[in-house]
């Protein structure tokens, strides 16, 4: 098997800047986050996946590499033909002894062939390992994905239909899960009977805003892309930042769309990432979502959902600025085969120049290779008289026609290095000027950044300062309600007061009455009591 060279130099570019890109996204996700809100925030991950949909650019012939142009030439004989003045080329018996494109030696002309067929083995195998280990982990995530959604289904029975969206209840799920791109489907665990009403109803929209957002069609394009880079560590630190940035965005969406209460809201996140069941979205486990930081960092993001719209608008413009300034800058280049890349049959020519005994005698060699030529024969071309060795008999004739289609070769490669010079100036002002375009529209990015945030400022000082106006009034009116309330107190508690003396002093006039008349029916009882026995004692004495 043998790896096409431009597929695989296309590939391994497009890892670079894949890389490059996730780097880049990892290092600005918060600072943007922060500053436009969690929604631009995972935005910027379509930078990143762009890059892989971004085709090779052709490069012109203008601007190819001289070797690629030069027949069987190199880098250091390219330059010194474009170090020539462009005219009339001079003849080949020059008094400068060059040698142009000697024929290679029998032994490494032999051993070439085997090592380019080694090399590509090795890109071969390199290559079908890739390819093998990418496909067993997408079908190990798709089998973990299924099995998850198997146990979640076991035991589940069907709540009722939030639009498209099936409810169900499963006594096996640890917490709200979201799955199914065509049956959409969200299973909420049996626990969730305890919490409080608004809670569940968080918890379903969370789940339902994931749903409508197409989370999941991303979450699967994520993990083929994480199976695409098996072998890249940042890969795989990028897939734990893109799911957390996909929850914040979530819940972003949710609390602008159904304006809970945030901090019900946070306090049902709690409760509700405690399971154990892990998720189906991706291949990272739940626990990696319910860790006390992340939980932490996530309703810290809640806070940083209330941008204003043109905030929101700016970062999306900011995003997609991004997404055309920066992704085509990591394209692959390819060059376009054109005619001075072809081998011809002036490849095999070489001259040389020898003085001998004062006199200057010059060579030239047609055809070379393994045998040495054996014929020789004396033309004069260009006024010049050359000693013409080659394998085989070729008239004069023939010798001139080509001596002139190397000189012929020798000037179009000569004006194509002047050309491509030009053109290579060119390309170098081109580049200046849209690097100044570039600067300008950074500058004016960062004028509106800063124009942005000033209004913010503004806009926060205002409604800080209206908030604690509306905090004076009320307590103020506070205040005064309590007075009125004191001295509607005060004045109850005095009727109160004089009521239960006036019913004092009545219980205690009753009172002082029902012991006089006591007092005296005794003392009337008393003095009949006295009066008979002294009666009593007066009849005794009598007697």
């Amino acid at each position: 098997m043998i790896a096409d060279t431009a597929f695989t130099a296309w590939l391994l570019d497009s890892f670079i800047a894949f890389t490059a890109l996730l780097m880049f996204v990892l290092a600005v996700r918060r600072p943007v986050a922060q500053w436009l809100g969690p929604q631009v925030a995972y935005m910027l991950w379509l930078l990143p996946a762009a890059r892989w949909f971004v085709p090779p650019l052709m490069l012109p012939d203008a601007l190819r590499p001289f070797a690629m142009r030069v027949p069987n030439g190199t880098m250091g004989d390219a330059m010194m033909q474009a170090a020539l003045p462009v005219g009339p080329m001079p003849p080949l018996s020059a008094d400068i002894a060059v040698a142009a494109a000697a024929p290679a030696p029998a032994a490494p002309a032999a051993a070439a062939p085997v090592m380019a067929e080694a090399n590509f083995d090795l890109a071969s195998g390199a290559l079908l390992l890739w390819g093998c280990t990418a496909l067993l982990l997408f079908a190990l995530l798709l089998q973990h994905h299924h099995r998850v959604i198997r146990a979640a289904r076991k035991g589940a029975h069907e709540l009722g239909k939030v639009g498209r969206v099936r409810l169900m209840e499963s006594p096996n799920a640890g917490g709200p899960l979201a799955v199914g791109l065509r049956q959409r489907t969200i299973f909420i665990p049996a626990t969730a009977r305890g919490w409080s009403l608004d809670a569940q109803q968080m918890a379903v929209a969370h789940e339902v805003t994931h749903h409508r957002a197409g989370h999941l069609y991303h979450n699967h394009a994520a993990m083929l892309l994480l199976c695409l880079n098996w072998f890249n560590p940042v890969a795989w630190i990028a897939a734990r930042a893109f799911i957390f940035d996909q929850e914040a965005d979530c819940d972003a969406r949710t609390l602008g769309r159904y304006r809970f209460d945030a901090a019900q809201y946070a306090q049902m996140l709690v409760a509700a990432t405690t399971g154990s069941l892990p998720s189906a979205a991706m291949v990272s486990p739940r626990a990696n979502l319910v860790n006390k930081s992340v939980i932490v960092r996530r309703i810290g993001r809640i806070a940083m959902r209330e941008k204003t719209s043109g905030r929101r608008l700016l970062g999306t413009g900011l995003v997609i600025l991004s997404g055309v300034a920066l992704v085509p800058l990591t394209a692959s280049l390819a060059q376009a085969d054109s005619p001075a890349a072809r081998p011809s049959s002036t490849n095999n020519i070489s001259t040389t120049t020898t003085v001998k005994n004062g006199n200057t005698e010059r060579r030239i060699i047609i055809g070379g290779g393994k045998e040495q030529p054996t014929y020789r024969r004396d033309v004069v071309h260009n006024g010049k008289t050359y000693k013409v060795y080659t394998n085989h008999d070729m008239s004069e004739a023939d010798i001139r026609k080509t001596l002139d289609d190397s000189d012929k070769a020798a000037a179009d490669a000569m004006r194509a290095a002047q050309d491509a010079l030009r053109n290579s100036a060119e390309a170098r002002a081109d580049a200046a000027e849209a690097r100044r375009d570039a600067l300008h529209a950074a500058a004016e990015a960062q004028r509106d950044a800063r124009q942005a945030a000033r209004e913010a400022q503004r806009d926060a000082r205002q409604n800080a300062e209206e908030a604690r106006r509306d905090a004076l009034i009320a307590a103020e009116e506070a205040r005064r309600e309590t007075r009125q309330a004191a001295w509607e107190a005060q004045r109850e508690a005095r009727a109160a007061a004089a009521e239960a003396r006036a019913s004092a002093r009545s219980v205690i006039r009753e009172t002082n009455r029902n012991s006089i008349n006591r007092t005296t029916f005794r003392a009337e009882q008393d003095g009949r009591s006295a009066t008979v026995v002294i009666q009593r004692n007066n009849r005794t004495e009598t007697e």
